[in-house]
């Protein structure tokens, strides 16, 4: 999901003016964005001259302006590791687990979500060839699964 302005709008959101917006600060920590939110993120998107209404309607029919942005900012490495805190406090997490985790969480920390899909894909199969389900049992897979998802979905429209 892209257009002409990615790169002109990632350097603004990474500048000083942008980075202690409320806003972003939630985007890039996974917090519940609100709808005010989602209409705020499309007004800075107008503002820095890099969308138009058109754009905003394209976005939506592509997950959404709030998945488009945390594309470009991430998510906040800090708060992605708060999530899986309570998982990897519940269990003795092998070495292979652990590095699994690791990343899973550089891939939200660099592209603002993943689909779980990829769990069973390169680089998750590099450790074990069936991926996921390989590394953790049933049901830590399932636990692993719903805090990605519930971090992919703050960004849903």
């Amino acid at each position: 999901m892209g257009f002409g302005g990615d790169a002109r709008l990632q350097r603004h959101l990474d500048g000083t003016e942008h980075e202690d917006h409320i806003t972003l600060i939630k985007l890039r920590r996974g917090e519940q964005l609100t709808k005010q939110d989602f209409e705020e993120l499309g007004r800075i998107l107008i503002d820095q001259g890099v969308a138009d209404d058109a754009v905003l309607s394209a976005l939506d029919e592509e997950g959404g302006v709030g998945r488009f942005l945390r594309s470009l900012t991430g998510l906040d490495k800090a708060a992605t590791k708060e999530a899986f805190s309570l998982f990897v406090s519940r269990y003795q997490l092998s070495a292979d687990q652990m590095e699994f985790l690791d990343m899973v969480i550089d891939s939200l920390t660099e592209s603002g979500f993943v689909d779980p899909t990829t769990f069973y894909e390169s680089p998750f199969t590099d450790l074990d060839d069936m991926g996921i389900a390989g590394i953790f049992d049933r049901e830590q897979t399932k636990e692993i699964i719903q805090i990605v998802r519930s971090l992919n979905e703050v960004v849903a429209a």
